[in-house]
């Protein structure tokens, strides 16, 4: 949703504001190595950030300088100094030529929106500002397109619509023909398992909010499984009914995905318009309804 808003916001400037040109959207992927290492210790503090490691001679204790990953206030404590530099870089870029822009952050994960023409110079300013403020940026994952990956969904600046990244899709269809395997006959599915395809199943449904009532077979079977405390449990017809409805459906979306790239630059038949992630509702898009 975040996203959404950001590109709807900066289409609006370009059709609606004063002085604005139009043109191609890009996103600027950055990605900063070891951000929780950024964060030193106090020395008064690392007794509390000790780790017990087996070596030849025996166990031995060691002490953390700067914030272990994992520790759970770590992220909080990344992300205040990782926005106080989001806020500085649009400060500096609201001055530029050009406000139809915006920034997305997550955790450690920064997504700059731009105009194509402006790419160059605002990757370049982002790369100065993070030197400057000591921040060590991973270059080998900077990237500049108009079809980023964020948070695992495929978005298209150029038609501004947005799916599932084909690496996502493959390993939730993947993880259902498992589950379909292993109920087979009298047979039962691991609940571990059941778990992790109704949460990204779940997570999927976020740009396919349609697609969200067959879930609830699967979370009732979840469900049961949990007061029981089971380690297997045997899937209803509906909830397998469900799971191969899933199935065919990210199917056809990796089938478009490939055809798309020997294709012309139309929209992919079963992405979906970016602005329904806003909740604005359902229309026909090219013959078929989108959520």
């Amino acid at each position: 949703s975040t996203t959404a808003l950001i590109l709807q916001r900066i289409h609006e400037a370009m059709t609606t504001g004063p002085g604005y040109r139009r043109g191609d959207i890009v996103c600027i992927e950055t990605d900063v190595a070891s951000a929780f290492r950024h964060i030193p210790i106090r020395p008064a503090d690392r007794k509390y950030c000790v780790n017990c490691i087996n070596t030849p001679s025996g166990p031995r204790l060691l002490a953390h300088k700067r914030l272990p990953f994992g520790l759970r206030s770590s992220p909080l404590l990344w992300v205040r100094p990782c926005a106080s530099e989001a806020r500085l870089a649009k400060r500096i870029f609201a001055e530029c030529d050009n406000r139809a822009e915006g920034l997305q952050l997550h955790i450690d994960d920064r997504n700059y929106f731009c105009l194509r023409i402006h790419a160059t110079r605002r990757l370049i300013g982002l790369l100065l500002l993070d030197a400057v403020l000591g921040m060590q940026d991973f270059y080998e994952k900077i990237r500049v397109s108009d079809c980023p990956v964020i948070l695992g969904f495929q978005w298209n600046l150029r038609n501004n619509t947005v799916g599932i990244a084909k690496g996502k899709a493959e390993a939730i269809v993947s993880d259902i023909e498992r589950i379909l395997a292993a109920t087979s006959g009298q047979s039962k599915a691991p609940v571990p398992l059941l778990k992790t395809v109704t949460g990204r199943l779940s997570w999927a449904c976020h740009v396919a909010k349609l697609l969200k009532p067959p879930l609830r077979s699967l979370y009732a079977c979840k469900a049961v499984a949990e007061r029981l405390a089971c380690r297997t449990i045997a899937l209803s017809e509906e909830a397998k009914s469900d799971l191969d409805f899933f199935r065919t459906v990210l199917r056809e979306e990796l089938s478009d995905i490939d055809s798309y790239r020997y294709a012309s630059e139309e929209p992919q038949p079963r992405q979906n318009p970016s602005k329904f992630s806003l909740g604005m509702g359902v229309q026909t898009w090219q013959g078929s309804s989108r959520v």
